[in-house]
Parts: structure tokens; C-alpha cells; sequence
């Protein structure tokens, strides 16, 4: 290396050559020093850069070092105090059961002694309810686990939110739960038969078999009555393991939206409907089908049921069919069926079924119903309990208009939507000729192809009708 050429011009500047012939070789910037590496790539090195980048490393390493000693020990102390109360208890637990004894083999005290710990019917089951300390193993990990939590919180964000954390360290005190993507279900699960959680919100966690089994074992002694499962990759098998759970829960209100039951799981949710005491089922994009749907509607009217919701199901007309003859035998209030492949033959099969069952709310939306499909509605609604009417996007033109219109002034309704259709200027005013008495509130007809003429004479008619709520935009 040419640590030094000796040359009056050499100012001693350190460069270094990246020339594959040569290693990696310093030279001085001189001319005599250049010759032997002319035409190679020379980089100038700053030295006082990389040692001032190293002193920066170091003492960001010397930092950290004392951050997560300081960390550390404040973890493994809340740890040991943790450890500390519960080994309390559990020795206070165990000077009893020694005074216990003592007291059985003492003369005087064996009477009452025996009074306090032992029924001769069930001797264990008493002792253990009067000696066994008031907290579990699972407790005492949750709260371990907890502190583990602090500890990786003082660098990053936390694992979970800090609903879930009170949760864990106090599940008496919640009842309410939200878990969102990522979280720690299996611990949460493990927790309902020690919570007072009511409601429990599971959204984006794709639960695996063992966490479905864990959430149905232990949601039967749980006081979980509003369970919603969103989007969780839930299969016709999980489906069948959870099912199985629902008969002996509490769970009055079960959402599976947006997961992949398809028509078995649907079947497995249906033999179970008639023992639960679920009131509320929404299956939103399931893919049941016809079959799926079959099962639920034979259910139907030895349930509990008063919403179901079923949205994007690929159901039909058969399976329109299917609810509308199992309708009169239920305690169905509201019917969701947007985007089901419904055609006018099977809304007129469901028209039919709304003057003998309790329905106040059908939603038909985005089916395409026609005005063959609207025209039987139509008919349906002055024998029906029909408050609101939701037929948005269903194809419906002017004569399905009229015909709804006409029997606005003989129906329940209060609320009628009518979005994205294709009435025109003849179908609103026919609307508009009804409302003066209809008991509407509520009225959605935008996107319908309505041109001034008869915005003006929607207008005209909703400013005559205080409380009437109109959309036209």
C-alpha cells in the first residue's frame, strides 16, 4: 500500500482504489501515486464521517442497553409482586387447610369443623368451594402476560388494544369486547366462563380449528348473548364445531358475515336454531344457497328467530320460495334479502306469504323483481304489517311504481326506497298523488330517471307533509 510516495505534491488525501486487479489499495493524490491506478475507479473516503457514524451506533447501543435493563427490571418486578399476591393467597389457602385438619382431629373442635367444611353428601365439592383459593392457573397467566405486554409497549405499539388489556387483567369489569385483526383470541376465549362479557365483536381474525373449538367449549358457560363473527374465514367445519355450542349458550343475537359457510355450515347453524335461544341471525355473503337456505326456513318456525338477514346468498327463486311457505308459522319481523337472484316468481311467492306472517321489514334490493315483482307486492301491502319496503335497484319502472303507489294510501309503510330504479316523471307523480295519505316518513327515490316535472310534483307534495323525509339527490 502507498502510505506515503515521498512527492513534494503529495498533499496526503486517502483515496482508495475498487479496480478488480487491485485489492483494496490507499493512495496518495499525487501524480506518481495516480499512474499506478490510471483509468480505475477512485473513491475519497471520509474518515471523520465513519468515526463520528460509530460514536452515534455506540451510544444508541449504550442507551438502549440501559432502556431495556431499566425495562426489564421494572417487568420482572411487577412480575414478582404478581407472583408475590397470588402466593399469598395461596398460602393463606394452605394455613387453613392446616388448621382444618387440626381442627378435625381435635375432640372439642371436630363438630364445628365439621359443620364448616364437610357435606356428607358431597364432602369434596364443599371443602374445595370453602378452602380452594379465589383465583385460577389461567388467571395468574393472564396477568403474567400482561406485564409481558408492558414490557414490548415501551419500544413498540401495544399487541392489543386497551379494551382487550382490561379485559384480561379484570374480566368482571367488561362487557363489552371489540377484536379486531391479529389478535390474541384463544386467551380471550379461555377468559368468557371467568367475564361478565355480554357482547364480543370478532372481526378479521381468520380463527383457526383450534380457536373455534376453544370459543365453542367454553361459550356455553359464558353470558355471551351478542356474538359477532365478521369476516373470519369461518368454514362449513367450524361452522358445525360453533353449531354445536349454540344450543346450550346464550347467545341471542349470531353474526357470520362475510365468511365461507356455504350450505352445510348453514344446515349445521339450522338443527341448531330450534334449541337456542338465538333471536337474531345475519349469515350477510355466505354462499349458502338454495339447500343453505331450505334448512333454515324448515327451521323457522320452531325458532326464536325474529331478524334474518341474508344477504348475497345466491338463494333464488326456490329458496324465496323455501321462507315464504315457512313465513306464517314464524316469529319473523325482518327479512333481508338484497342480491339473492330473486326474480318476480319468487317475490310473488313471498308477496303472498306477507298477508298471513308478522313481517314489518323486507328488504328486496338489488333483485331483479321487475314490475311483474313490484305489482305483487303492491297487492300484498293492505293486508300486510309492512312498515318499511326496500326495493332499490330491482328494475322496477313506471307500472311498478303505480301499482305501489296505489297502495300507499291502504298500508303500514312509513318507509319506501325505491333507489336506483327507473319510475320517470309518471311514476313520481303517482307517488307523489299518494303521499297526502300514506303514513310514509321516509322516501328514497333517487337515481330513478325523474325529470322536473315530477321532481316538482314530489316536492310540492313532501312540503304539504311535515314530517316526511324525502330524498331525491
Amino acid at each position: 500500500m502507498d502510505h506515503s510516495c515521498g512527492s513534494i505534491n503529495c498533499r496526503g488525501i486517502e483515496n482508495y482504489c475498487d479496480d478488480s486487479s487491485h485489492s483494496l489499495a490507499y493512495l496518495c493524490d499525487c501524480r506518481e501515486s495516480r499512474k499506478k491506478h490510471h483509468r480505475h475507479r477512485v473513491r475519497v473516503i471520509d474518515l471523520e464521517s465513519f468515526t463520528d457514524c460509530i460514536s452515534r451506533i455506540q451510544e444508541e447501543c449504550v442507551q438502549k442497553k440501559q432502556e431495556f435493563t431499566s425495562m426489564s427490571n421494572g417487568c420482572v418486578e411487577r412480575i414478582l409482586k404478581t407472583l408475590d399476591q397470588y402466593n399469598s393467597k395461596l398460602r393463606e389457602v394452605i394455613q387453613e387447610c392446616k388448621k382444618s385438619k387440626n381442627a378435625l382431629k381435635s375432640p372439642k373442635k371436630r363438630l364445628g369443623a365439621l359443620e364448616k367444611y364437610i357435606d356428607p353428601q358431597n364432602p369434596e365439592e364443599k371443602l374445595r368451594k370453602v378452602l380452594s383459593p379465589k383465583v385460577g392457573k389461567l388467571e395468574f397467566q393472564m396477568k403474567i402476560q400482561m406485564e409481558m405486554e408492558l414490557l414490548i409497549r415501551g419500544t413498540e405499539e401495544p399487541l392489543v388494544s386497551e379494551n382487550l388489556q382490561e379485559f384480561l387483567k379484570y374480566p368482571k369489569s367488561v362487557t363489552s369486547l371489540k377484536l379486531d385483526q391479529g389478535a390474541e383470541f384463544g386467551a380471550v376465549a379461555s377468559m368468557l366462563p371467568y367475564s361478565n362479557l355480554t357482547e364480543l365483536y370478532l372481526w378479521g381474525n381468520q380463527i383457526d380449528d383450534e380457536e373455534a373449538m376453544a370459543l365453542a367449549s367454553t361459550l356455553p358457560s359464558s353470558q355471551v348473548a351478542k356474538l359477532n363473527l365478521w369476516n373470519n374465514g369461518i368454514d362449513q367445519e367450524k361452522a358445525k364445531v360453533l353449531a354445536s355450542a349454540l344450543t346450550s349458550s346464550q347467545v341471542t343475537q349470531l353474526a357470520f358475515i362475510d365468511n365461507e359457510i356455504g350450505d352445510q355450515g348453514a344446515v349445521s347453524l339450522a338443527s341448531a336454531l330450534p334449541s337456542s335461544k338465538i333471536a337474531e341471525l345475519n349469515l350477510f355473503n355466505n354462499e349458502i344457497g338454495y339447500h343453505g337456505v331450505k334448512a333454515v326456513a324448515v327451521a323457522l318456525p320452531r325458532s326464536q328467530l325474529t331478524e334474518l338477514y341474508l344477504f348475497n346468498n345466491r338463494i333464488g327463486d326456490e329458496g324465496a320460495m323455501a321462507l315464504a311457505n315457512a313465513l306464517p308459522g314464524s316469529q319473523l319481523t325482518k327479512l333481508g334479502l338484497e342480491h339473492n337472484e330473486i326474480s318476480a316468481e319468487g317475490t310473488k311467492a313471498l308477496a303472498s306469504a306477507l298477508r298471513s306472517c308478522k313481517l314489518t321489514l323486507l328488504v328486496l334490493g338489488d333483485n331483479p323483481i321487475g314490475d311483474k315483482g313490484a305489482v305483487s307486492l303492491a297487492n300484498a301491502l293492505p293486508s300486510s304489517k309492512l312498515a318499511l319496503l326496500s326495493l332499490f335497484s330491482n328494475g322496477i319502472g313506471e307500472g311498478g311504481a303505480r301499482a305501489v303507489a296505489n297502495a300507499l294510501t291502504k298500508s303500514q309503510l312509513t318507509e319506501l326506497n325505491l333507489f336506483n330504479n327507473e319510475i320517470g316523471n309518471k311514476g313520481a307523480k303517482a307517488v307523489a298523488g299518494a303521499l297526502r295519505n300514506s303514513q310514509l316518513t321516509q322516501l328514497d327515490l333517487f337515481n330513478n330517471g325523474i325529470g322536473d316535472y315530477g321532481r316538482r310534483a314530489l316536492q310540492e307534495a313532501a312540503c304539504q307533509l311535515s314530517n316526511l323525509e324525502l330524498n331525491l339527490i
